[in-house]
This record gives structure tokens, C-alpha cells and sequence, in this order.
């Protein structure tokens, strides 16, 4: 096999000879299916020459991916998408802290945790910035454990005034997908103390956590062990607790508190809510951190006993194509049959409820363009993990959140809805 990207990606029209439906549907499907793995391999290939060319590789993504957004067939093609999404994924590791939108930086990653380093790495270039607003389904504020290990690497990287050289170290030392918003709000405090921002003389950092319509109001993260009422904005500690060597957080000031930060919860309900995003703005210089399980979500269904069992929750009109309808039809699984259309039929209703959700988002951060605000940096991330890349750091067998065969559709959708936005 040749691992030359150059050469074409036409999909040949498959002519049927046979007057014989399921014949005709199932080998247009099979030669379709053979041409594009093909075409897939040839990446493969091409990633682990020395010598690569990172504008054709992304070209002929792009290309492969119009293929599939043509056919916009997310039962058919699942494994498709999930194949391409890899190599996807790989374009992150060459466009990282490179990446900007008229001058906005732009990161991405697979897991949230990963996100850490370009916070800081803004921060360090931008020493205004004092919000994050964090688009997500959770908070990921859990406390960060073995804490000195990681002060000590913050203050290496404030010295040397960069975080390159210590992105690895800092991925291992932060480990946990819930813990980005804490090594935020951790390594702006100690940006504070240093002296080496002008935090100190604005007013105090602000968090905005942004949570979509299916996740109940009443829940009690991130501090749900804290807390005995329920709010939805107000001051939270930032303090450290030396004996389990634990940075995490409590609702009133204790003996080790480092610091103070004002936390509201918003859930996006109408478009009345963008209103209420530009006034928490104000003047403040903010990161936009958008997590994609924040347009759908892998989980349970919502139950009254969501507060006491603390599960995640899928989004509205959640649909597993993965596994069912090869479990129910194994033999042909996608032969259109009764079977099949009522599979196609939930995911049809899921992708159009998803679009509707990333059409309101980006409407959404236009009028907050439109209103003089944007992002110093914007992070996406895509909750799921790539099992194909040729990086080992996303290969994970957990931060599953965003349905796989989906990350790459919504992760381009948004990219390039910014893209237009900010441009």
C-alpha cells in the first residue's frame, strides 16, 4: 500500500446489476465502506513517514471528512467516524500553542485535564486574565491531590516563565479529567502571590460555570459534601489542606485558606441567558473553555435520585448506536430494515437536537462579539477519547462523556462557527 496522500479520493458510484434490493443496498454500502478505509490507511501510513507535510495531512482530512458530512450517516459510517476522528485528533499535538483565530489562541485537546497547560500557558503571556467561563456538563473542580508536588511545578514554571517544558510532568501531576478548573484557579493564585500579574489590582477572580438544560439546577457540585443549601452564585475558599496534602475548596474561610473566588452556576435555558454572560463579563479578560459533552453526553437517564447516587446524566434524546444494533440485527446490522429505521430514527432526532444546541451556542458567542467581548484563548475539548492516534496520550479506556462516533462533527461545527465568528 502506497502511503502517497496525493493521489485521488474520488468514491466511485456503484452501479447495481441486480434487480435485488438488499444485493444492491448492501454491496453500495460494502464499496463504499472498502474505498474509504482505504483512504484512511493511506493516512495511517503517511503519519509514520519522517518526513510529513502537515497542511496536506490536514487538507485530506478535511477532505475525508466532507466525504462523511455529505453522507451524514452516523449508523452506516459509525466506525468511520471514529477512525477519523484519530486522525483528527493528531492535528491537535502539531497545531497546539501554534493555533490562533485573529489573534486567539486556540487549544485542543481529547481530555480536559490536558487543558491545564494552556491555561497557564495564556496566563503567562496574558497576566489581565481574570475569568474563566467553562462550558460543560461538570464542574471539574475535583480537589487536586498530592498538591506539593504540583506547587512545586507551578512555581518552576513561573520562573522559567514558560510551561513547554513541563506540559508531560504537568499532565501526570493534574491526572484527573475533573481537576482543570482547580489547577486554574490554583495556578492563578499562585501567579498572585508571585507578583507577576496585575491580578491584584482588579478585582477577584470569577468563574462561570455554564451547564446545559438537561442537568438539574439542584445539583450540588462541586461541593457537594460543603454545602447545605444550594446556590447559584457566590464567594468560594480556595484552601489547603496539609495533612491529606489536598487543594480543594469550602464555603467559609478556614486557617488555610489561600484565596477567595466568586463561582456562579448558570443553566442555559433561553436566550435571555447571553444576557446574563456579557453583564458577569463586564471588563474582565476571560478564557473561553468549552467542553463538547456540553451539546450531548453519554450517562444515565434523569432520576429523582440523581442528588443521592451523584451519576452522570445524558443529555436530552441521548441515542447508543454503539454495540445496540449490531446487537440486535448481527448478521447485517445495517440493512435497512424495521430494525434499522428505528435505530435511524433516534439519531436523527439526536443530531437534530445536538445542531440545534451548537447553533444556539455560536449565536450566542456572536452577540457576545457583537457586544465588544472575546475570549484572550479558547480551549475545546473533547470528552471522548482516540483510541487511534499516534499519540499515546489519548489512548484512555475512560472520559467517555461525548458519544466517539460524534467528537469530530461537533468539534469541527464549533471550530469553524468561532472561526467565522471571530474572523
Amino acid at each position: 500500500m502506497s502511503c502517497d496522500i496525493n493521489k485521488s479520493y474520488n468514491i466511485e458510484k456503484f452501479k447495481c446489476d441486480r434487480n435485488d434490493e438488499k444485493y444492491c443496498d448492501v454491496n453500495k454500502n460494502n464499496i463504499f465502506y472498502q474505498q474509504f478505509l482505504m483512504y484512511l490507511n493511506r493516512l495511517n501510513c503517511y503519519i509514520f513517514s519522517k518526513n510529513i507535510d502537515n497542511s496536506k495531512y490536514k487538507n485530506v482530512i478535511d477532505l475525508l471528512y466532507n466525504i462523511l458530512l455529505k453522507r451524514r450517516n452516523f449508523i452506516k459510517d459509525l466506525y468511520l467516524w471514529k477512525q477519523l476522528h484519530s486522525r483528527y485528533v493528531d492535528t491537535y499535538e502539531i497545531d497546539n500553542y501554534k493555533l490562533n483565530i485573529n489573534g486567539i489562541s486556540v487549544y485542543r485537546t481529547t481530555k480536559h485535564n490536558y487543558a491545564v497547560a494552556p491555561f497557564i500557558d495564556e496566563m503567562l503571556k496574558n497576566n489581565n486574565i481574570d475569568l474563566l467561563i467553562h462550558f460543560d456538563t461538570h464542574s471539574d473542580m475535583n480537589p487536586i491531590d498530592k498538591y506539593k508536588n504540583v506547587d512545586k511545578l507551578f512555581d518552576k514554571i513561573i520562573s522559567k516563565n514558560e510551561v513547554n517544558t513541563n506540559i508531560d510532568n504537568l499532565e501526570k501531576q493534574i491526572w484527573d479529567i475533573g481537576m482543570p478548573v482547580t489547577g486554574f484557579i490554583g495556578f492563578w493564585n499562585k501567579m498572585n502571590q508571585s507578583n507577576k500579574s496585575n491580578q491584584s489590582n482588579k478585582s477577584k477572580l470569577k468563574i462561570l460555570w455554564t451547564v446545559p438544560a438537561w442537568i438539574p439546577i439542584s445539583t450540588k457540585e462541586p461541593l457537594d459534601y460543603e454545602i447545605k443549601t444550594l446556590f447559584s452564585s457566590r464567594d468560594i475558599y480556595l484552601t489547603l489542606d496539609k495533612r491529606r496534602d489536598c487543594l480543594e475548596y469550602t464555603m467559609e474561610r478556614k486557617k488555610n485558606t489561600l484565596s477567595s473566588f466568586h463561582l456562579k452556576r448558570l443553566k442555559f435555558k433561553n436566550k435571555t441567558n447571553w444576557n446574563q454572560v456579557l453583564k458577569y463579563i463586564d471588563n474582565s479578560t476571560f478564557i473561553l473553555d468549552i467542553d463538547l459533552d456540553y451539546f450531548v453526553a453519554n450517562g444515565k437517564k434523569y432520576t429523582s435520585q440523581y442528588l443521592d447516587d451523584y451519576d452522570d446524566i445524558a443529555s436530552h434524546y441521548r441515542f447508543t448506536t454503539d454495540y445496540k444494533i449490531i446487537h440486535d440485527t448481527p448478521r447485517d446490522p445495517f440493512y435497512e430494515d424495521n430494525i434499522f429505521y428505528k435505530h435511524k430514527k433516534n439519531i436523527e432526532k439526536e443530531i437534530e437536537e445536538i445542531g440545534k444546541r451548537m447553533k444556539q451556542f455560536l449565536n450566542g458567542i456572536k452577540y457576545l462579539k457583537n457586544n465588544g467581548k472575546k475570549p484572550a484563548s479558547i480551549i475545546i475539548c473533547d470528552s471522548t477519547s482516540a483510541q487511534s492516534s499516534i499519540y499515546k496520550k489519548y489512548h484512555t479506556h475512560y472520559n467517555e462523556y461525548v458519544p466517539h462516533e460524534y467528537a469530530l462533527w461537533i468539534h469541527k461545527t464549533i471550530l469553524a462557527g468561532l472561526s467565522e465568528i471571530y474572523n
